[in-house]
């Protein structure tokens, strides 16, 4: 009777053994690689922000991006929880996206009314992904970012 009941537990375990599925590779997939700076579309046409001229504000999870060309061209990207990966819907709440096509910023802006910013790629210094928006008379497609923090 003994070893019954050893043969049978031990077809019991090599079942159990058998019957476990092993876990494909549980690395985490790397962040995608994004160029240094910003750029888009705005309303299809390419549109690169000046390294030079790029900033940023950081306070705690909050962030704000800027990215300007050479003609006046802004993009603002305001960012809260931007140590996060996932997309964000803008506007809500902090989130927000903000255009403007004069240096002067504060004059010609206008804030997107509908849009997204995907936090894809995040370390203790830097931040990047994709955004994309709409406001009153422009479409931001394509839009990528990449910066320090």
């Amino acid at each position: 009777m003994r070893k019954v009941s050893i043969i049978i537990l031990l077809l019991v375990i090599s079942l159990g053994w058998f019957a476990c599925k092993k876990s494909k590779n549980s690395t985490p997939t790397p962040d995608p690689v994004i160029a240094r700076g910003m750029t888009a579309k705005i309303n299809g046409v390419p549109w690169t922000a000046d390294l030079s001229t790029m900033s940023y504000f950081s306070f705690g999870n909050y962030l704000e991006v800027y990215g300007y060309d050479t003609t006046g061209k802004t993009i603002e990207l305001r960012i809260t929880n931007f140590k996060t990966r996932g997309t964000f819907s803008v506007p809500q709440a902090n989130d927000s996206i903000v255009y403007a096509t004069d240096f002067a910023y504060f004059v010609d802006k206008v804030n997107a009314t509908a849009g997204t910013i995907a936090i894809q790629a995040v370390t203790d210094t830097s931040v990047g992904g994709t955004f994309s928006f709409t406001a009153t008379g422009v479409t931001v497609t394509e839009g990528t970012f990449n910066w320090n923090y």
